[in-house]
């Protein structure tokens, strides 16, 4: 008898902690595919430096010069965007999901679409003129900016869940994700 009265809340518990893990699953999922372009964009800088004499043991190409040369063709560029029509992505991505840990209204304005799709193209063009920037900064931005995204799309993922702290677990997740780990 006693087991009959355990076991519905029992069920219920297994339930709900199903269906958590089956958000955090899907949330991990979204975080990780948006990453994937920028491992990819990575891997190819990789394959560039390959080119240059010191990496290749090689002499120097025509490409090679190209590519050599591409941060001070690229730089102006980069540099007059972020001052200008893409201010709102400058940065590495890092103190905007900082600011919105710590004050989650700021959220909405520093991990929009508009602001995040700016910061992916600055270090974009950025990485494949070879400069030496990591991708630490615009993983953990993206995993943020997307578990907000679902968050405002569907206010009820991961509803026990505060949004500085759905922030924090997104941005963790794009670092998993931005160096291809679980």
């Amino acid at each position: 008898m006693e087991t009959d009265r355990l076991l519905p809340p029992l069920l219920n518990q297994g339930q709900a902690l199903a269906r958590k893990l089956l958000q955090l699953a899907l949330l991990g999922l979204a975080v990780g595919a948006a990453c994937w372009p920028l491992n990819l964009i990575d891997g190819l800088q990789s394959q560039w430096l390959g080119l240059l004499p010191a990496f290749s043991g090689q002499g120097w190409t025509t490409a090679g010069l190209l590519l050599a040369a591409s941060p001070l063709l690229v730089l102006p560029l980069l540099l007059w965007l972020q001052a200008d029509r893409w201010h709102n992505g400058a940065g590495s991505g890092i103190p905007q999901t900082m600011a919105s840990l710590e004050n989650a209204a700021e959220a909405h304005g520093l991990m929009a679409p508009g602001p995040t799709l700016q910061r992916l193209a600055l270090w974009s063009a950025a990485t494949l003129a070879l400069m030496p920037l990591g991708r630490e900064g615009p993983v953990v931005h993206v995993g943020a900016a997307v578990a907000h995204g679902l968050r405002r799309r569907w206010p009820a993922l991961l509803k026990d869940l505060q949004p500085p702290d759905l922030i924090a677990l997104g941005a963790g997740a794009g670092l998993a994700g931005g160096f291809n780990t679980p």
